[in-house]
This record gives C-alpha cells, structure tokens and sequence, in this order.
C-alpha cells in the first residue's frame, strides 16, 4: 500500500490530506482491490488512537484509492507517529507525520512559559519576594498548546488586589502579611485557580 498523510496535522482535527492506495509492483493503483476481500487495518505507533481502524467494505476503494481526507482523525500525544496500513494478505504500507498541538480546551496557571512548566498548586512565600505565574492551555489530550492571555484576578486577603487583562503573564509581589488567598485566571470560557498562597511576614528592612 502507498500511504499519503500531512507531513503536519493538529491533534484531535482530520488530516486534510489522506489516502490509501492499493498499489501493484510498479506503484500504480490497483483498481480492482476488494477491502471486503482483504480487510485493512489501520494502525498507529505511540500513544493515541485513529479513527477510522479499518476499511473492509467493498466501497471503501475507489479505482484502487482510499480518500480518507477530512475523516482520519488522531488523538492523543503531539509528536512523531507512523500511520501503517496492512491488510489481511499481508501487504503493508506506512507514512510518518508530526501530530501538534490542537486547540486549547483547558487551561492551567504554571510556573514558566514553556511546556515543561508546572501548575502552581500550594504556595508560601514573604512579603519580600514574588511568585511568576503564566496561564498555559492544553488541548483535549494534554499537548501544551501555548500561553493564552486572559483575565487575572485574586481571592483572599492577598495584597495587592490582582486585577490584570489580556496578558498572558503576572508577577505577583505582596505588600501585606499575613495574608492567603488564590490567584484566578479566565479566557472565554477556560478558567484555572493556583492553590493556596500563603504570604509571610518578609526580612527585616527598617525601624
């Protein structure tokens, strides 16, 4: 089989490229090739899924062609993955593409502002120091999809108030203490709150 697939393709959205082709010695397509006669598997390596897993109808072919565009779908872990196609008979076809990241469907408030940041859970620090805070999506799989601007707020007694928009980031610097509250963060209709943040008295400045 020759597989044809995006070199390129989102996590979680149809390949706009994707075909399956039954192919003869030479590569040309065998027209008259039957999945109902020689199921075909499709499969991935690494973690995720495809659908759809196979082709076995006799209409799944046509002149030897399976257009699999704007249907195949993969889901799951962002990187390199091959797509194999192999049939009953034993014939065997593959075609590696990078997965991406989707579109962000959860957010997290994390520590830095790449992917191997980590959300920000219980925090304690002085009211001399200052805790960095970026807000991260992630797509339905869990693939880092990039930092998203938003709405920056805060509970609590925490002080200062935080009250920031369209910004992706903050660095919150406590003035009071003791205090404790939550830092919120909201874009649309995705939204995340750090844990607990409990601010101590700082070091000594003055008399």
């Amino acid at each position: 089989f020759g597989v044809s697939i995006n070199a390129s393709q989102a996590n979680a959205t149809a390949f706009t490229t994707a075909t399956i082709t039954a192919q003869d010695i030479y590569g040309n397509a065998t027209g008259s090739f039957d999945a109902s006669a020689d199921n075909v598997t499709i499969s991935v390596d690494g973690t995720g899924s495809l659908s759809p897993t196979s082709l076995s109808s006799s209409g799944s072919f046509t002149g030897g062609v399976a257009d699999l565009s704007g249907s195949l779908t993969f889901t799951g872990q962002a990187g390199s993955h091959t797509i194999t196609a192999t049939g009953v008979s034993g014939k065997i076809g593959a075609a590696t593409t990078t997965i991406t990241a989707g579109a962000s469907t959860s957010v997290k408030i994390v520590n830095g502002a790449d992917s191997s940041a980590t959300q920000v859970t219980t925090s304690a620090l002085t009211a001399d120091q200052t805790l960095p805070l970026w807000a991260a999506g992630y797509d339905i799989s869990g693939n880092w999809s990039g930092l998203l601007s938003g709405t920056w707020g805060s509970t609590g007694t925490l002080a200062p108030v935080v009250a920031s928009t369209g910004v992706s980031s903050i660095v919150f610097a406590p003035t009071t203490a003791p205090t404790s509250g939550t830092i919120t963060f909201t874009n649309g209709s995705l939204s995340a709150v750090t844990g607990d943040i409990v601010v101590t008295v700082g070091a000594l400045d003055h008399f």
